[in-house]
């Protein structure tokens, strides 16, 4: 992971604040639309163990289909 300091003067063209799937997909998707995107994270989080589960649903795997990031993810997913 890059960490970086921003100069002062700085301009984006948004800020994604957030490291969950959501603030990831939403960073992603705003830099693939060819926005300069901003993406603020806590990396103490990365860190922590994390239990939690996630269900996708048909949509959300064509989305990450066409992006070319399910085919990495199925291979660690459960049935």
């Amino acid at each position: 992971m890059e960490l970086s300091v921003m100069p002062e003067n700085s301009f984006h063209a948004c800020i994604v604040a957030g490291d969950g799937m959501a603030g990831r997909t939403a960073a992603l998707a705003l830099h693939r639309a060819g926005l300069d995107v901003l993406h603020l994270s806590d990396l103490s989080c990365a860190t922590r163990p994390d239990a939690r589960t996630t269900a996708f649903n048909s949509a959300s795997i064509g989305l990450l289909q066409r992006w070319g990031l399910w085919q990495a993810m199925n291979e660690h997913a459960a049935p």
